[in-house]
């Protein structure tokens, strides 16, 4: 890294970072972001990481990794902490929105709250269910567990942290990051102004700064959330990803892949269009669709509907050592999603040497030079590129190679250096004051709120 984080490397700035995924417990590229963010960093901060699910026993490598389905939280007595442990019913100050910061909680009992247990975190996939409720315990557990944590810089990955994330800002004051890597936007388009909506105009009006993982992103909450455009910078994603020599395949033909969560805003229905488009015109290839989400048993009774079972393939979720083998097998890369902030699949399909169809509407274009898009309803024009690329393996090859070369130049390294700025930046200037309060149904989420999610 450049010699002008020496300082910053003695200093070592305390970062309480707050995500929803991380591996291996994920379901897309969030996880991986979190993952290659937090190893760039490492050798500069120290970091502490909040997680609604880990291990029991989370790899360290410097990072003190806080799963909230083995979370400890602590016991207080007359404003003091006495012991720490896991039940159902504890006793800790869950409002800091009554009293100035720092002053005594003068009736201890109007602040006992309930919570469920820690281990409600594992039963269920991070995405389904009651998200609120998670959403909810997240804040509530985050804002307890703070008790004995030391730190400069909040950090805070997409909506489902952000009420955590405002909750510990307005009880210390530390400045605040958010890292958008994906928005309502992009989830429901732009007409859509519910809840969860309000809830990220709120975190990113109230943050310090806000990092978004493309100039597209940055473009959306600049205009779309009404956000100044001093706070808002932009830094990309990349990719660890191994390049795995490929192996021979165990069918004869040409093989094209779709990657990602299986859910709208991916647009799968699209991909299951384009390969039955191209279907009609080319037999001498097969699709794999890669990933889990709320759209699968649709999309895969779709495909029996069409009896094209034997061309179009499901694998769930992958790996990451298998996924490295699906991208060496991998002859072509489709994402046609409505509203890509960023693109992490797209990235390591390039970087592998593969052509790269994707929709107009991708953060990742900022990256790759190459790339053939198309708006992301037209199927016509996603299935003749395919076929283009299919019959003219010359056309196919050179791609790959214009696609691999521009994504040289990226890594978790440059865009570490860039949240070290930030964060430089952060410890500079003075912290917020706590009497600054904000609307407090977007801190702990009573079940008064009732939103919509």
């Amino acid at each position: 890294m450049s010699p002008k984080y020496g300082i910053m490397a003695n200093q070592r700035p305390k970062i309480l970072m707050l995500g929803w995924e991380y591996p291996p417990y994920m379901t897309g590229g969030l996880g991986v972001a979190c993952q290659g963010l937090v190893n760039a960093l490492l050798p500069y901060v120290k970091l502490s990481f909040f997680l609604p699910k880990t291990s029991a026993n989370p790899p360290r490598n410097g990072v003190q990794f806080v799963g909230m389905n083995h979370a400890h939280l602590p016991k207080v007595e007359n404003g003091e902490t006495i012991s720490s442990y896991e039940k159902q019913y504890i006793e800790v100050f869950l409002h800091p929105y009554e009293e100035e910061y720092g002053e005594e909680t003068p009736d201890k009992q109007q602040f006992i709250k309930e919570l469920p247990t820690a281990t409600d975190f594992s039963k269920a996939d991070l995405y389904e269910g009651d998200l609120f409720s998670k959403v909810k315990d997240f804040a509530h557990y985050s804002l307890a567990l703070i008790y004995d944590k030391h730190f400069d810089i909040i950090h805070a990955h997409d909506w489902m942290t952000f009420p955590a994330a405002l909750a510990i800002r307005n009880r210390t004051g530390k400045p605040l990051v958010l890292h958008v890597h994906s928005t309502e936007y992009d989830r429901k388009g732009k007409e859509s102004k519910g809840w969860v909506y309000e809830l990220e105009k709120t975190a990113m009006q109230a943050a310090d700064y806000i990092i978004a993982v493309s100039h597209y992103t940055a473009k959306i909450i600049r205009e779309h959330y009404e956000i100044p455009i001093h706070k808002v910078i932009p830094v990309h994603n990349s990719t660890d990803i191994r390049i795995v020599p490929s192996e021979p395949k165990s069918f004869p033909e040409k093989l094209i892949t779709f990657a990602g969560r299986i859910t709208p805003q991916k647009n799968p229905k699209a991909f299951l269009d384009i390969a039955t488009k191209v279907l009609e015109d080319y037999d001498n290839v097969r699709f794999v669709i890669a990933g889990i989400g709320s759209e699968l048993p649709v999309l895969m009774q779709a495909v029996a509907a069409r009896e094209l079972s034997h061309k179009i393939h499901f694998t769930g979720y992958v790996e990451r050592e298998y996924m490295e083998k699906l991208y060496a097998m991998t002859d072509i890369f489709v994402m046609p999603s409505i509203s890509e902030p960023f693109g992490i699949a797209a990235l390591e399909a390039a970087r592998y040497g593969i052509p790269v169809l994707t929709s107009r509407n991708c953060g990742v274009l900022d990256i790759l030079k190459g790339a053939f898009t198309a708006d992301h309803k037209d199927i016509e024009l996603f299935a003749d590129y395919i076929l283009t690329l299919l019959e003219a393996p010359e056309l196919a090859a050179r791609t790959g190679i214009q696609l691999a070369t521009s994504t040289e130049n990226t890594s978790w390294t440059k865009a570490a250096e860039a949240v070290l700025e930030i964060y430089q930046m952060l410890m500079k200037q003075p912290e917020y004051n706590p009497s600054d309060k904000i609307n407090e149904k977007y801190f702990l989420l009573t079940n008064d709120d009732n939103p919509t999610i």
